[in-house]
């Protein structure tokens, strides 16, 4: 398919800004393009690299941007587009490292739409041309043409309408108390964020349990819209704290402009799987793929449908992935030694799935806040320094429960902490891409990697199953727990 729109935010339209100053006919049908593509490569950052901050900056490669703009008018639209307030950059650059990085203005951060492009029939044929010259150096790899086989169900759209609107509408209930935080460490912003969280039970509640639900959600099974799915838009206390640190905010229009973007992203994720704009990055042959499918947001992987068979498709998903991986650097410690206590208790609660249950029952962490603590324990355990880790609640606890795993994690962490999760990925990428998706391959059998999972056909989910639980058997020594969950 061919792209015919591009995705921008709604406050951005450049009809009315050309309008408004004076801008000549003849150059906004000369422009008006190139101007929207710069922002639909902004807003599109974040569905290539899910790393980059609710409100971090895109990095845009110049001499990339000169090749396919012109070089006369790449550095004139960013400096107008700078000088009208649209977007902000980062100034940071580093010869052969990084890019300058662009943002859309806080003030015109809003919710994403799609333009049709002006000049059409040029446009089309340059960006036609331009993913060709990507997919060429693609193709030859089995990813792309397993990539190629999915598509996603139109109803996609109406759910994401409803995510973005009913998160907008319980913010928006919360403004007076929101507008008046404008300062990290602030006690109202625990406050603030536990009545919201209460209002997007009560909403939930409102569609699962009503028996006439919601005109909008008439299509839409009910379950498909649930609090983890909605959570995905409402930022965490940290990363509150840390945006009214930077943005010189209030929680409101911070909270706002978030959903605005993640809505954005969401947007994007979507268009380019209907129009088959695929793609497949890999840093290093050691490293994990970044696909289309490993970068949507989980909770629209339920809209996917492989287009060459009515099976549905299953996603093989192992439980307590990440502290379960570190059982291949314990495995390799005590290779030949007598495993201690705490290290058998630590691989028998990660290969059970049960880790992150033993371990917020001895913080008193309530289940509802399964997925946030995940993110926050990984981090200050395994991917930040030790003197920070062992001053944390998380580190302590952990140094208490499994003191011969934290002294381990230490001690890969003393070249740096960051190796560690380099090492991690690695051994995971060596044992999901290397070994079990190129056996799949190889037998003819469909399938794609998330990272830690696999998505295939149901036909084939037992035996794929099998071969998961054998691989990381005949590897680590013992097998992960592996939830199988169908995406309809």
């Amino acid at each position: 398919m061919t792209q015919s729109q591009f995705i921008v935010p709604s406050k951005i339209d450049f009809n009315i800004l050309f309008d408004s100053i004076g801008i000549s006919d003849r150059y906004k049908f000369d422009h008006i393009d190139k101007y929207n593509y710069i922002i639909h490569k902004i807003c599109e950052g974040r569905v290539f690299n899910r790393q980059i901050y609710s409100f971090g900056y895109t990095n845009l490669h110049f001499s990339t941007l000169e090749k396919f703009l012109g070089k006369r008018y790449a550095g004139q639209l960013l400096d107008n587009l700078k000088q009208w307030g649209i977007i902000q950059c980062d100034n940071h650059y580093i010869k052969g490292e990084k890019s300058k990085g662009y943002r859309i203005a806080p003030a015109y951060v809003s919710k994403a739409i799609l333009r049709n492009i002006f000049k059409a029939e040029v446009w089309t044929k340059k960006l036609a041309k331009q993913h060709a010259a990507y997919k060429e150096k693609t193709t030859a790899t089995i990813e792309w043409s397993n990539l190629s086989k999915f598509g996603i169900n139109d109803k996609v759209s109406e759910y994401l309408e409803l995510k973005h609107s009913s998160s907008l509408s319980i913010v928006e209930s919360h403004k007076a108390r929101l507008s008046s935080i404008v300062k990290a460490g602030n006690i109202e912003i625990n406050i603030a964020l536990t009545l919201l969280k209460l209002d997007f039970h009560s909403f939930i509640s409102s569609l699962s349990g009503s028996s006439t639900p919601l005109p909008s959600t008439s299509s839409l099974m009910n379950p498909t819209l649930n609090f983890g799915s909605i959570q995905q838009y409402i930022l965490d206390s940290k990363d509150l704290e840390k945006a009214l640190t930077k943005e010189k905010s209030n929680a409101y229009e911070v909270l706002v402009n978030h959903i605005h973007n993640a809505y954005s992203a969401d947007l994007m994720s979507v268009y380019n799987i209907k129009n088959e704009k695929w793609f497949v990055e890999q840093p290093d042959i050691t490293s994990r793929i970044y696909t289309n499918i490993s970068n949507l947001s989980s909770d629209l992987r339920q809209f996917l449908y492989h287009k060459e068979s009515a099976d549905s498709l299953v996603n093989q998903d192992i439980r307590n992935s990440q502290p379960f991986l570190f059982n291949y650097l314990l495995a390799d410690k005590y290779r030949g030694q007598a495993i201690p206590a705490d290290v058998t208790k630590y691989m028998q609660l990660t290969a059970s799935g049960e880790f992150y249950e033993h371990v917020m029952k001895l913080m008193n962490v309530p289940e509802d806040n399964r997925k946030a603590f995940k993110v926050e324990f990984f981090a200050k355990i395994f991917f930040c320094k030790t003197s920070y880790s062992k001053r944390t609640k998380e580190g302590k606890v952990f140094q208490t429960e499994f003191p011969n795993v934290y002294q381990l994690i230490n001690e890969k962490k003393e070249a740096g902490y960051e190796k560690l999760a380099i090492e991690m990925q690695r051994r995971e990428a060596g044992i999901i891409l290397n070994t079990i998706a190129k056996r799949l391959t190889n037998e003819g059998v469909w399938c794609a990697t998330i990272h830690d999972s696999i998505v295939v056909l149901k036909a084939h989910a037992e035996q794929v199953r099998e071969l998961i639980l054998a691989s990381f058997k005949g590897s680590v020594g013992i097998a992960p727990t592996v939830n199988p969950e169908e995406l309809k």
